[in-house]
């Protein structure tokens, strides 16, 4: 239901992000068996306590980032394999500034034009089931799972890689300490 809301809501801006974002000819993924653990990193409170373990263990394992809980791992010193976003709207650009970050950076069809043309690194392109856009347009490319939420994408990302293993940090399903975000995530409030 939320999708739905959210597709009536931003209709206009879905579609012109889409047709910008088909122009920039950036990379599709491509599905192989993964041999490492996948750690999908969202923004919940708990993240702030966990990110110790992924920092004493980032070698070992593959780290996929929501775009709003980037700078909460960079200031702990994790260096993500790469950042995920799906929202359409400016908001994805705060996420990025004062970061450097120049890691693979996987987007929805859809996301936001502004954040993804200012990334400096290797872009990924993520075509969604149920947009029909993105459906009629590609061939031979998986589709990702959307569920109207980046943790559900990258989570429909990571298990398209390829992964067997994954597990989640900041994937809160309640407000953990009054707090909704993780400290430095840009969603970061208190709940009253």
């Amino acid at each position: 239901k939320i999708q739905q809301i959210s597709y009536k809501r931003n209709r206009e801006l879905l579609r012109e992000n889409f047709n910008k974002n088909i122009m920039l000819g950036d990379f599709t993924i491509q599905t192989k068996k993964q041999t490492k653990i996948a750690c999908l990193v969202a923004a919940g409170p708990s993240l702030n306590e966990t990110v110790f373990w992924l920092k004493k263990y980032q070698n070992d394992i593959d780290i996929y980032v929501v775009s709003t809980a980037l700078k909460t791992l960079l200031a702990h010193d994790v260096y993500p394999k790469a950042v995920v976003i799906s929202d359409a709207n400016e908001i994805t650009l705060q996420h990025f500034e004062k970061t450097g970050y120049k890691g693979q950076l996987y987007y929805l069809c859809t996301a936001n034009y502004q954040s993804i043309i200012h990334h400096k690194g290797p872009r990924y392109i993520l075509y969604q089931k149920g947009y029909e856009l993105a459906e009629k347009h590609v061939k031979n490319v998986p589709l990702i799972d959307t569920g109207g939420s980046v943790g559900t994408v990258t989570f429909s990302l990571v298990e398209q890689l390829g992964y067997e293993k994954i597990v989640l940090f900041g994937q809160d399903l309640g407000f953990y300490g009054q707090h909704t975000h993780a400290n430095f995530a840009t969603s970061n409030g208190f709940f009253t």
